[in-house]
């Protein structure tokens, strides 16, 4: 559910530093399912067509600091997982497009918040 906002009492005539005029309502935040749901939808699509070419992509995430080691473990895991034959799950948004930036020919499926990864 979406929340709507109105900063200000009605009848003042001001406006923000943003250019928002008084009367305006202002919609705050989207459920963590919203979000997912739209990664789905507009993200994904994008990364899979962004991705390096088979032979020039890394098989597994390298551990070089960019992200913290639990982050890449989980990545690197699921990645055998796929590479394997079996389903991997991810919890994040940030962790599947580094999925797919290592493999963007597998199934992504949102399932009860978590992200189902399946070989094609």
């Amino acid at each position: 559910m979406v929340q709507i906002v109105n900063f200000w009492s009605i009848g003042r005539k001001r406006v923000s530093a943003s250019g928002a005029s008084v009367n305006g309502s202002f919609s705050f935040g989207r459920t963590e399912e919203e979000k997912k749901a739209d990664f789905m939808v507009n993200i994904l699509p994008r990364l899979r067509s962004r991705s390096m070419i088979g032979g020039s992509r890394e098989k597994y995430m390298p551990i070089d600091g960019s992200h913290n080691r639990v982050f890449c473990d989980i990545v690197n895991d699921a990645l055998e997982d796929v590479y394997n034959g079996c389903p991997a799950y991810l919890f994040t948004t940030e962790q599947v497009a580094e999925f797919v930036r290592h493999n963007p020919n597998v199934s992504v499926k949102l399932r009860n918040g978590t992200f189902l990864m399946e070989s094609r």
